[in-house]
């Protein structure tokens, strides 16, 4: 990419070995010939392997628009278990922490708390709670900040706003009347320009 950074690719074909726990770490060696490795290994960085977590459920299920809410997501016990972000050694800023997704309203940060749950906050939310009734999402978490398991949640959770669900549907049809009012006028001007008026016939004189 630049002097200072490179991007590797990781290999698209590898397994967790059988009997191996849902993660592993390893370490990893870059190489600017096909024979030559430099291992840069003897800090805090590897690079993780691991399955998705199933999530079974959010706690709580509904939250206040507008209000901070702290939502645990909790793991199913039998089958998989959370983990530690793997650590980098370098500043706050990096990309690599925790990240909760819900749907439309977006990503807020996540927090590792044990195996079996891990800690959103809730996200911030456009507009006023007034402009919402009731609206239910579903919540992923991408371990590594970038890879969200959609497949793997089975968690929602019901945003509640202060709207209510009459009123925005009064307004979401008055929206469409006046949008189909706009159409009659226009077709009706694009009418009148392809009529013609009867000519009038010569008159008599007495």
């Amino acid at each position: 990419m630049d002097y200072t950074k490179l991007v590797c690719r990781s290999p698209a074909d590898f397994h967790l070995p059988f009997g191996a726990s849902e993660n592993i770490s390893v370490p990893f060696g870059i190489s600017f010939n096909s024979e030559e490795f430099k291992p840069w290994t003897e800090g805090l960085d590897r690079f993780r392997f691991y399955n998705n977590p199933v999530i079974a459920e959010a706690v709580p299920n509904e939250v206040t628009i507008g209000k901070m809410a702290e939502i645990h997501l909790l793991a199913e016990e039998e089958s998989t278990h959370f983990f530690e972000p793997v650590p980098t050694g370098k500043s706050r800023h990096d990309n690599f922490g925790i990240l909760c997704n819900f749907e439309e309203f977006g990503n807020s940060m996540g927090m590792y708390v044990n195996e079996t749950a891990i800690l959103c906050v809730s996200p911030r939310i456009p507009g006023d709670p007034e402009d919402y009734s009731e609206e239910t999402v579903k919540v992923t978490v991408a371990m590594n900040g970038q890879d969200f398991g959609e497949m793997e949640s089975d968690a929602y959770v019901t945003f509640l706003g202060t709207g209510s669900p009459l009123a925005i549907w009064k307004f979401i049809i008055t929206i469409l009347l006046l949008a189909l009012l706009g159409l009659g006028i226009l077709y009706c001007c694009a009418a009148l320009q392809h009529v013609e008026l009867p000519s009038q016939g010569p008159q008599q004189q007495l």
